[in-house]
């Protein structure tokens, strides 16, 4: 089973945002590191909406505060979630942000790694309202 969530940026929570309160406190280190605003509008985005997936997915996390989930990198860059008092959690993730939009994958089980294909944008409507999640497989 894959979830997917896919945001434009001026519906989330990152549209002016200067000092985001829905970072973790190693986010908050990470965000102020980041030099130039395009890459720190694009890292948010695809926090805030990864951060999203995993509360409108899995639902031992639905009511869990934002703050509390951290989108962390591998050393080879690939992306994870970990939760406070929990640690890394057993599911694979994957964010692509591009044109002020994020969509993020998101499965239970280990696919086995990698990114979301770089033309997921072309296969998707970038016209689709609001917040769209789903669900592939089953």
């Amino acid at each position: 089973m894959i979830y997917w969530h896919m945001c434009p940026a001026y519906e989330c929570a990152v549209e002016g945002a200067t000092r985001p309160d829905f970072l973790s406190v190693s986010e908050h280190k990470t965000y102020q590191g980041l030099r130039f605003p395009k890459r720190r509008h694009e890292w948010l985005l695809g926090r805030w909406t990864a951060k999203q997936l995993l509360r409108n997915s899995l639902t031992s996390y639905q009511s869990l505060a934002l703050e509390a989930i951290s989108v962390a990198n591998d050393p080879d860059g690939a992306p994870y979630l970990a939760v406070e008092g929990e640690g890394r959690l057993p599911v694979s993730l994957s964010i692509s942000h591009r044109a002020g939009r994020a969509v993020c994958a998101l499965s239970p089980a280990a696919w086995g790694g990698g990114a979301l294909p770089g033309n997921v944008f072309h296969r998707c409507h970038l016209s689709w309202p609001r917040f769209r999640t789903g669900c592939l497989g089953g």
